[in-house]
């Protein structure tokens, strides 16, 4: 049954790209269902490396005497995905968080999820390092396939596939507009989705679809009504494997915010051929995990083979560092040759200096001694010389 819808689907886009450049395509509802159906079953599982950011940038002042935090720069994102996509899934943010006071740190977080168990990974760098874990067996750590690439696609529809809303369809409720307009740069044709409250119908959605890109949904157009709440649409597109266009560019917008966001790839890759086990998260050493399933909590310690690459890395920085300390002993011994008569001498004339000190405090010392012993003999003979007098006196009465 599959296999004839996508052969319809095919032969629908060759019929229809026949009329490409005629005003209106000569296409139906149900064709378009065909074609969306062999989208959706064209991709088994994906890999997407891209990046997000704001336009415009959110500005340090926004945030100053909040104590709120903001993205620095771009956030990068390796995010892959199987059937069933809403539960196979692992996914790489990388973010540049910045506080109000513009100091910065690094944040990397891994979620997984493989149907039964969800685990997820926290390195926070800078200053206060910690590597956080949690295990869990409730649906969680799964991104929102409306924040992944996905929801610039068909794939955006969760609950019930694009396909599907198109064939199981009130007729009044789904109306297509066969005519050719340009939108962002590609050539599309209109499904309008309404919605009935009470008597009247409201419009509640548009999907674009590219003529000359096999009917890849192009833009989405949310409405309250009258007035569009959101918009979804592709600014590039790349052929990822002959016939299936995806996403390279796209822009998130709503009138009641001031910023879109903005995602970028740089790498996509399907139908690699990934099994449940593929989408399963190892904690590296020196984690802090919290298991929610036994209610234990440990630290990860490193297996055998991780610790016998510590030991050979380890005796690798020490064998460069012994050969570093030879070269500056070897470079010593030549060096400093050139330069020891200079030395020497200036060695000799510190020691003379010293010596040349030395002798003169000696000479200083001695001659104040010197000085002291005559006075005192100059001081003796004067007493000597007084007594002799007095004596003389009184032997003359």
């Amino acid at each position: 049954m599959i296999r004839n819808r996508l052969l319809l689907g095919f032969f629908v886009i060759l019929f229809a790209e026949a009329h490409v450049f005629a005003s209106a395509i000569n296409i139906d509802l149900d064709s378009i269902s065909n074609i969306c159906e062999g989208i959706e079953n064209g991709i088994s599982d994906i890999t997407v490396e891209y990046e997000t950011y704001h336009v415009p940038p959110v500005q340090l002042e926004e945030i100053d005497g909040t104590d709120k935090i903001i993205t620095k720069g771009r956030t990068k994102y390796v995010w892959t995905s199987a059937r069933p996509f809403g539960e196979l899934s692992i996914s790489i943010e990388k973010n540049t968080y910045m506080n109000e006071y513009a100091d910065s740190w690094d944040n990397v977080t891994t979620q997984s999820y493989n149907g039964k168990i969800a685990k997820q990974h926290e390195l926070i760098k800078g200053p206060h390092k910690r590597s956080l874990g949690i295990i869990s067996n409730a649906r969680k750590f799964v991104p929102l396939l409306d924040r992944t690439p996905f929801a610039f696609t068909l794939f955006r529809f969760q609950e019930q596939s694009l396909s599907q809303v198109l064939r199981n369809r009130d007729p009044e409720l789904l109306k297509l507009d066969k005519n050719v307009k340009t939108t962002k740069g590609f050539r599309t044709i209109r499904v309008d989705r309404f919605v009935r409250l009470e008597d009247e119908e409201l419009l509640s959605q548009r999907i674009y679809f590219s003529v000359d890109h096999a009917f890849t949904p192009v833009k989405f157009e949310y409405f309250n009504g009258k007035k569009i709440v959101a918009t979804i649409e592709v600014l590039a597109l790349e052929e990822v494997k002959e016939g299936l266009w995806f996403p390279k560019k796209g822009r998130m917008s709503t009138p009641s915010l001031p910023r879109s966001w903005v995602y970028e790839a740089n790498n996509v890759i399907v139908n690699q051929g990934l099994t449940e086990g593929y989408f399963d998260l190892e904690f590296p050493p020196g984690t802090d995990v919290r298991d929610e399933i036994t209610g234990l909590r440990y630290i990860v310690k490193p297996t055998e083979q991780q610790f016998e690459k510590w030991l050979k890395e380890e005796d690798a920085i020490s064998r460069r560092l012994r050969q570093h300390k030879q070269r500056i002993v070897a470079k010593e011994e030549i060096e400093p040759r050139a330069e020891f008569n200079s030395d020497h001498n200036n060695i000799l004339k510190v020691k003379n200096k010293s010596s040349s000190k030395t002798t003169n405090f000696i000479l200083s010392k001695l001659f104040s001694w010197l000085g002291v012993g005559l006075i005192i003999v100059f001081v003796f003979a004067i007493i000597l010389l007084y007594r002799s007098f007095v004596y003389k006196g009184d032997h003359n009465k």
